[in-house]
């Protein structure tokens, strides 16, 4: 993943995925040059392609949107 972070929460989301060891940050100003360069360092690294299927792994077991809605509906009606 390479974040390009213009503003609101991208900024921080591209300081986490930088951390997590998943993608790297590149400016949004950045030249067609060093988003090639950025890209191809990111494709060779294998410790990032190994980072990343582990992300991508633990995303996918995540119960996801339907659970977030049941909770929320399950907030609302306890709140009736």
């Amino acid at each position: 993943m390479l974040c390009f972070p213009m503003g609101r929460d991208q900024p921080m989301v591209a300081e986490r995925v930088a951390q997590l060891g998943i993608g790297s940050v590149a400016s949004p100003e950045a030249t067609a040059l060093e988003i090639e360069r950025a890209i191809a360092k990111a494709l060779a690294d294998t410790c990032i392609k190994k980072r990343a299927r582990q992300f991508a792994d633990s995303v996918a077991t995540h119960p996801g949107l339907d659970h977030a809605v049941a909770l929320i509906e399950q907030l609302m009606s306890n709140a009736a």
